[in-house]
């Protein structure tokens, strides 16, 4: 039960294109969520296949939707952004679900936080054609450094206080794969994140989505990403050890300057480029960027040896690549 029986507005964007065989599914949960203050914005960026009938079908419980050409995901994102008036923000993407009760979940603990409170996050279910894989929570206990340094959960399990947004300013649209990260980074530097234990979304993975098709772009996004957030903060010092490693001096330029005031936070730097070093290394291990990793496992042994050892995983994949030639390895992979 809602506190004092009000009901905060939500606003939903999807994007989408060509995601026929999906998008019926995200909008039924989303609808099916009968939450009584909601509005559901979908930016079709031209569709050829049968969206447009789809939408058509659920247009009365639409708020607004468009078909046509756009210039990516961020941009129809930011389409949708401009046109929403709720209190609480988020986009769904038209191949994932949102799971029952979670919008008077989420409205029930922003009401329950202070206002300093200005994102929560919960958990998602992965899952394919052949049902549930795996729930994911993100990291287990998320810091500044964390949501700083990468994705620290899953984009579609995270709900935004609108004044926000509205501080930090839309997606940056010329990132094309780590719009979400970028978003979440500036939003850290001017309100607090509430992690729950909720399951707030199903996240679908199938050959044409981005985060299984194209995984490796989204990795030199977030690069760029990181190097332009360490040149805002005036992280002199983690430009120089990044420089001195060798393997990202085509990502470094001026940074592009944040258009809003933020505190210099209290953070950790020598943490917070453990923790950037050790995503970028699972990152180029998982899509075989082999002698990246390399150089960052040589660098992470000899600097952050204590830091390894709270990290199992990163400590297993680095024994790996001592002990085993890159063929093997790919070979390995490939027959996963």
């Amino acid at each position: 039960m809602l506190l004092e029986m009000t009901y905060p507005k939500i606003s939903i964007i999807t994007p989408s294109f060509n995601q026929g065989p999906y998008i019926e599914q995200t909008i039924l949960s989303i609808i099916h969520q009968d939450y009584p203050n909601l509005e559901y914005f979908i930016i079709d960026g031209g569709s050829k296949d049968d969206t447009i009938p789809i939408l058509k079908k659920y247009e009365h419980k639409i708020t607004y939707w468009i078909s046509e050409p756009d210039r990516g995901q961020s941009h129809a994102i930011n389409k949708g952004l401009k046109r929403a008036t709720g209190d609480i923000v988020t986009w769904i993407n038209s191949d994932d679900l949102v799971t029952e009760g979670t919008f008077f979940r989420v409205a029930n603990l922003f009401q329950k936080e202070s206002d300093q409170i200005g994102l929560i996050h919960g958990g998602t279910i992965l899952f394919d054609q052949k049902g549930d894989i795996r729930e994911d929570f993100g990291y287990e206990n998320p810091t500044l450094e964390r949501y700083l340094s990468g994705m620290a959960f899953s984009q579609p399990s995270a709900y935004i206080r609108r004044k926000y947004l509205d501080k930090v300013g839309l997606l940056n649209e010329t990132y094309h794969y780590g719009m979400d990260y970028d978003l979440f980074a500036r939003l850290a530097l001017v309100t607090k994140f509430k992690k729950v234990k909720d399951i707030f979304s199903k996240y679908r993975l199938h050959a044409e989505s981005k985060s299984v098709a194209l995984d490796r772009h989204f990795i030199e996004d977030w690069i760029r990403i990181f190097i332009n957030i360490v040149g805002n903060l005036k992280l002199n010092w983690i430009r120089d050890e990044l420089q001195k490693l060798k393997v990202f001096n085509t990502y470094f330029s001026d940074p592009v300057e944040f258009d809003f005031d933020f505190d210099q936070k209290v953070m950790d730097p020598r943490l917070m480029l453990f923790y950037f070093l050790s995503y970028v290394f699972k990152a180029d291990y998982r899509t075989g960027n082999f002698p990246r990793a390399r150089r960052i496992a040589a660098y992470l042994k000899k600097n952050y040896k204590s830091y390894m050892e709270e990290d199992g995983e990163l400590k297993k994949v680095i024994r790996r690549l001592t002990f085993f030639p890159d063929f093997f390895i790919a070979s390995v992979r490939r027959s996963k």
